[in-house]
């Protein structure tokens, strides 16, 4: 370009600004003109190079101008912009403008061919039934029969069931799904189901023309209302009449729609485990990384994703919650490279949340009631452990099972209505397979080992497990 402006300065005698003007348009337009078929190669060999091939066997050139005219929306805009350009000094305004017009025509076309196919969609769609979704889609669902879906109150009965979905999140920690509200033809009368995964988990009648009475019963005798008591919600059960009479004194009742809700709660919270995958390992994770980077950068280094799930569903099938991220992870953090049998790492993850287990178990005072299982009887325990396909069991004998279970029924039946409930407490080599045992004979008791116990509560004995020798000789000796 200097050179250029010395030459018509010197041998053409042109002024400065023609000089200028002259030379300069042509050295940066013969630079831009070199460029473009640059441009062009650099293009087309990152189109073939990225290119993806796709399930539809087509050529290259025919995928990409259906890809580049696929948006009517990105065919005006480029339309508007080359009429823009047109304008441009020095540009010419009829290629601009012809070009305009054949952008402006395709996506005209485009979008009748789209507008026929969405209204040929809506017109097939319209004369078919809509068809619910599977329950088999739905983590967890609710199935009522029809006369039961017509008598509750639709939107009551979302909101309370949104509500306990919302609590057992607050308590445990996990991510409740969306619980859908279906219709089952085939449910008897007045009968619900609750399915968890596609497999019913449990199956009950109530009654809609009832509301239940969380009262005193010689409260209620009193009134002269007949009444039934129901074990699962632990209510009483009365008929709408006597009740309104009941609440104007100020007695405490739920409706037919809350009592489903808390159908819905036991089983949200008895089959927490099966809500927990991968996947919401990874979304737990993914929650923790924005303040604990680093925490979860050392646990995925020595733990993969499957085993944290696996350690975060043990917890869960005992009760524990996993709202408390950070210590779970720290523990893990400690342990998952030292023990790599998913079984005992969870058993040094429950250590590591040990205030928050025993708070679980302790009255307002801070004093936890355990049934403690004798030294003696521990190596029994030890030495009736069987391996087995499924993982080692505690098999004991009948003589020791019969007066294991027995002492442990009869200090629950002597408790008292609102005590705490006990736990039982023993050695953490054996107490997982203590709690196998119980959960398999229908005993629904915490099992806690001296390495779950926090110094900020206090250990109050409420007796003892001792069981008769045998000739067992297990995996633990």
């Amino acid at each position: 370009m200097l050179g250029g402006i010395s030459i018509g300065l010197l041998s053409k005698g042109m002024s400065f600004g023609e000089v200028l003007h002259h030379y300069t348009l042509l050295t940066i337009g013969d630079a831009l003109i070199s460029q473009i078929p640059a441009l062009l190669l650099s293009i087309t060999a990152a189109t073939i190079v990225t290119r993806v091939t796709g399930t539809a066997r087509i050529n290259l050139g025919t995928e990409m101008v259906s890809q580049l005219t696929a948006s009517t929306r990105a065919l005006r805009l480029a339309a508007g912009v080359l009429v823009v350009m047109g304008f441009v000094p020095g540009f010419p305004l009829p290629v601009f403008l012809m070009l305009a017009a054949v952008f402006a025509a395709v996506s005209i076309v485009k979008a009748d061919v789209l507008g026929a196919g969405t209204a040929d969609a809506k017109g097939g769609t319209a004369a078919e039934p809509k068809q619910a979704a599977p329950a088999k889609e739905f983590p967890i669902a609710f199935f009522l029969a029809p006369d039961l879906m017509q008598a509750v109150d639709q939107a009551e009965l979302q909101k309370h069931i949104g509500r306990v979905s919302l609590l057992v999140t607050a308590d445990l920690g996990i991510i409740v799904p969306r619980i859908p509200v279906l219709v089952d033809e085939q449910l008897p009368e007045s009968q619900f189901r609750i399915d968890v995964e596609g497999v019913p988990v449990e199956q009950d009648a109530l009654d809609p023309n009832q509301m239940a009475l969380r009262a005193d019963v010689a409260h209620v005798d009193s009134s002269g209302v007949p009444l039934r008591r129901e074990p699962k919600t632990d209510t009483l059960p009365v008929e709408h009449t006597p009740a309104k009479a009941l609440t104007g004194a100020g007695t405490e009742h739920r409706a037919p729609g809350e009592l489903l809700a808390l159908r819905v709660h036991a089983a949200l919270t008895r089959y927490a485990p099966r809500l927990v995958g991968i996947q919401e390992t990874r979304h737990f994770l993914g929650r923790m990384e924005q303040e604990y980077s680093e925490l979860v950068k050392e646990v995925l280094r020595t733990t993969p994703i499957p085993r944290i799930a696996d350690v975060l569903r043990r917890l869960l099938e005992e009760g524990i919650p996993i709202r408390h991220t950070r210590l779970v992870l720290e523990a893990l953090a400690e342990w998952s490279e030292r023990e790599q049998n998913v079984a005992l790492l969870t058993e040094y993850v429950r250590s590591g949340l040990k205030r928050q287990i025993c708070h679980r178990h302790a009255n307002t005072e801070g004093i936890v009631s355990a049934l403690v299982v004798e030294r003696e009887s521990e190596d029994v325990m030890r030495g009736a452990v069987r391996d087995s396909d499924a993982g080692p069991y505690l098999a004991l004998e009948d003589r020791q099972s019969e007066a294991m279970l027995s002492q442990i029924r009869q200090v629950l039946s002597n408790a008292e209505p609102g005590q705490t409930r006990p736990i039982l407490l023993t050695s953490m080599d054996v107490r997982r397979f203590v709690r196998g045992f119980l959960t398999r004979n229908g005993v629904d008791l915490a099992v806690l080992s001296y390495q779950d116990l926090a110094s900020d509560f206090t250990i109050r004995p409420a007796g003892s497990v001792t069981l008769p020798h045998g000739s067992n000789s297990g995996l633990l000796e």
